[in-house]
């Protein structure tokens, strides 16, 4: 099916709801290329940002990982909270009761920024959009010149 404008009364091949307007002049496909509506497409290509709760396309979910809370590592340890860059995978494991974070798949960039301080301990990790991975790496890099001033102080 192409990517045309759809009839009225068309309606999404998962939840079978009529598309609106919008949805029948920008039709979105799935992996089947039927048109799905916005809710679906959300649902299952889509991730919330931790940060700014704008949704992104999962392909770049799993480059940071935001950790709210200190977290159980591989090794018995913990991942402490701040912004980590995902340096490959795979960076968590569970056995169905507990999960854990493998510390060795994570880079540290940054400190957690203020406004995620007092986050729910219940989702300990969250991950970034496009935008606030840009800022988030802004921040690391500021953090590293500011460690490596410090050093030659």
């Amino acid at each position: 099916m192409s990517k045309d404008c759809l009839p009225e009364g068309a309606k999404c091949d998962w939840c079978e709801y009529d598309l609106d307007d919008e949805e029948r002049e920008s039709p979105r496909l799935n992996g089947s290329d039927e048109p799905i509506c916005d809710d679906c497409y959300q649902e299952e290509y889509e991730f919330p940002c931790c940060l700014c709760e704008n949704y992104d396309e999962q392909d770049v979910q799993h480059e940071m990982l935001v950790v709210f809370v200190p977290t159980s590592a591989s090794g018995g340890d913990k991942v402490q909270p701040g912004v980590y860059a995902i340096t490959g995978g795979p960076y968590w494991g569970t056995d169905y009761f507990s999960s854990w974070l493998d510390a060795s798949q994570l880079a540290w960039l940054c400190p957690l920024p203020e406004s995620l301080r007092d986050d729910d301990p219940f989702y300990p990790v969250g991950h970034l959009c496009r935008d606030c991975q840009k800022e988030m790496q802004v921040r690391g890099v500021q953090e590293l010149t500011k460690k490596c001033a410090m050093a030659f102080c």
